[in-house]
């Protein structure tokens, strides 16, 4: 069984959650995870290195799937879910702790076959809510996990469909408020930090920066300039604003025109091109297949981003300071 690895005054400790540790040692307020543990290395605690030894494996998370489905309803799917999970089939993502909002949306029921009443009964629930997703080469499975009530299982085309567009939406109401790091100086306040030094005017030197975002309290001057500081830009208006400069045409014109209705970006973000081929699932694609596959071949960093609209849906690469490439096929 594999541990995370947390440093503590030295000492290389095993730890599963992340919060206690394995050989039990008291837990000092603020520590990271550094990777994973190593019995071997000579930093590493004798006593963590013992329990490490003497742990069961761990279960799979295939396994630890089947295990929380169990009773879930439909019983059919429940079994055909099951069958797939015994077969090899991947499960990613699978989420924990969301709120029954945020656990409908990441569920996509608007693409859901079948098992969709039982899993709005799931979603009924006020505790928190995990969502599983595996899919298989005919279809998508999708359980819904409530702490507490009876789980559902909902079967889902395996191609995505875009999500009904939400009235009024606009670039103009879909920005957001600007978020800062937090950082704390030698006074132990925290203020906002931009990347050079707090918004307030303390040098980066004399900051310590956090993994969290500035909330508003401890710094009234850092308050008042995170307030003043212009609004993000959604996805869909930043992506609107990349691709102006792709080939003129259909491809180019018709995803400019579903981002400014607010359409779903499903997925953005960068890699090697190779390693990001599967990500764009390009035998599902039949227009302008053919660059995009070469430039997604080349192993230099780029970007993708995987947007859904109306009956199509489309990828856009960017490769260095080439326009971007667009592709798309149809959803249906």
């Amino acid at each position: 069984m594999s541990f995370y690895r947390k440093l503590v005054d030295g000492v290389a400790h095993a730890t599963e959650t992340g919060t206690v540790l394995l050989c039990g040692t008291p837990l000092p307020p603020m520590t990271f995870m550094a990777g994973s543990f190593a019995p071997e290395a000579p930093d590493a605690c004798p006593r963590c290195v013992a329990l490490a030894a003497a742990a069961p494996p761990r279960r799979t998370v295939a396994e630890r799937l089947r295990d929380e489905i169990a009773g879930a309803e439909p019983a059919h799917l429940r079994e055909e879910l099951s069958a797939a999970l015994l077969a090899g089939a991947p499960v990613n993502p699978w989420t924990h702790g969301a709120t029954s909002a945020r656990a409908r949306h990441s569920a996509r029921l608007h693409e859901a076959l079948e098992g969709l009443a039982e899993a709005e009964a799931a979603l009924q629930s006020s505790s928190p809510v995990g969502v599983a997703m595996v899919r298989t080469e005919s279809h998508t499975f999708v359980a819904i996990i409530p702490e507490t009530g009876r789980p559902a299982v909902v079967r889902s085309s395996p191609r995505r469909r875009a999500r009904p567009l939400a009235p009024g939406w606009s670039f103009e109401s879909a920005r957001e408020p600007a978020v800062f790091a937090a950082a704390s100086s030698a006074d132990r306040v925290f203020h906002a930090y931009d990347g050079t030094g707090s918004l307030c005017g303390l040098p980066e030197e004399a900051l310590e920066v956090y993994l969290h975002h500035y909330g508003p309290g401890p710094c009234p001057r850092c308050d008042e300039l995170v307030a003043a500081a212009p609004k993000r830009p959604s996805a869909q208006e930043r992506l609107h604003h990349l691709i102006a400069s792709a080939e003129p045409g259909p491809l180019r014109d018709d995803l400019s025109a579903a981002l400014t209705q607010g359409t779903e970006i499903t997925l953005w973000l960068g890699s090697l091109g190779p390693s990001l081929a599967k990500s764009a699932r390009l035998d599902e694609l039949t227009e302008n297949v053919p660059a995009v596959a070469a430039a997604l071949s080349r192993n230099e960093h780029v970007s993708l981003a995987d947007v859904l609209y109306g009956n199509w849906r489309s990828i856009v690469v960017f490769l260095g300071g080439d326009p971007p490439l667009i592709a798309r096929g149809p959803t249906l």
